[in-house]
């Protein structure tokens, strides 16, 4: 209840509030009086509480419960107010308070669905839908939650709660830490943190300088600009190339085609009438406009 974590908060407020407190906020029962519950319509009575953002995981990725359910990056699209910043206001007092995850500790890991969802695909298309994945937890406003194992596709062997199962189901192998969406989402959180001046601290600011448009059922933009910088978010969960048209300029790339160029320094212009811009499938595109043309 509200009161109980409230004071929970201010106990850990004692020893250090830096301390980081998240949990289920769910809605469950009817014992308590809406207003009592600790959920997060009651963020506002809950200051330094965060909640797992679930309306996300179930948007993105599907229904957690089945799985064979499709989500975004599978393929369907059944909820687009996983983005819509003026309903999740009146949701969320705080963005501090919003955490963007996939999987924890129960029900099916994140590659277990995707390839319950879409079985038979190859390596490269499940390490991209996976890319795809940790780029709209990672690059989205709110708070980035990566359950370990997930950065290497961990599997449960397809099963649902493990807590009573074995170590052969529930231990984390090490031996595919070499995969490539490690790497990739090593350069994903280390954006984040060269970027920090793109993740907001309430959603008046992300409603002044953050545009989102479903360009179409598989292809989501994010355009975040002021007076400062201009940077263009594409996430494409259709398995072709999508394409679409952007400000005439030069542009700065920092991922594409499912690649980091981080390290390497990538650019492209667009002049009016040929300013189409290509996504390529199962991947997101991230730039900073630099210059117009």
């Amino acid at each position: 209840d509200v009161e109980t974590i409230s004071q929970i908060r201010q106990e850990l407020n004692q020893i250090d509030p830096n301390i980081i407190m998240l949990g289920e906020g769910w809605n469950m029962g009817d014992i308590l009086p809406i207003g009592k519950k600790a959920i997060p319509e009651n963020s506002a009575k809950l200051k330094g509480v965060s909640f797992f953002n679930d309306q996300f995981r179930n948007a993105v990725r599907g229904n957690v419960f089945h799985k064979t359910s499709k989500g975004y990056i599978t393929g369907k699209t059944k909820d687009t107010d996983f983005l819509n910043y003026e309903i999740l206001k009146n949701k969320y007092s705080n963005l501090d308070q919003m955490v963007q995850y996939l999987e924890a500790h129960d029900n099916f890991t994140l590659f277990d669905q995707v390839s319950g969802a879409l079985p038979n695909r190859s390596a490269e298309e499940y390490e991209r839908r996976q890319n795809l994945a940790a780029s709209m937890v990672v690059l989205l406003q709110g708070i980035p939650f990566i359950h370990a194992g997930q950065e290497f596709l961990r599997t449960k062997m397809g099963r649902n709660n493990t807590y009573n199962d074995s170590d052969k189901i529930n231990q984390l192998d090490w031996s595919k830490i070499n995969r490539y969406p490690v790497q990739y989402l090593h350069d994903l959180i280390h954006f984040r943190k060269t970027h920090k001046y793109l993740y907001y601290k309430n959603f008046e600011e992300i409603l002044d300088h953050i545009e989102v448009a479903f360009l179409s059922k598989h292809l989501i933009k994010v355009r975040q600009k002021n007076s400062e910088y201009d940077f263009w978010f594409f996430f494409n969960a259709y398995e072709g190339d999508s394409y679409t048209l952007v400000d005439a300029g030069e542009y700065h790339v920092y991922f594409a085609d499912n690649l980091s160029y981080l390290d390497v320094e990538k650019k492209i212009s667009f002049v009016e009438g040929e300013n189409t811009v290509k996504i390529s499938g199962l991947s997101t595109l991230v730039m900073k406009k630099i210059k117009s043309l």
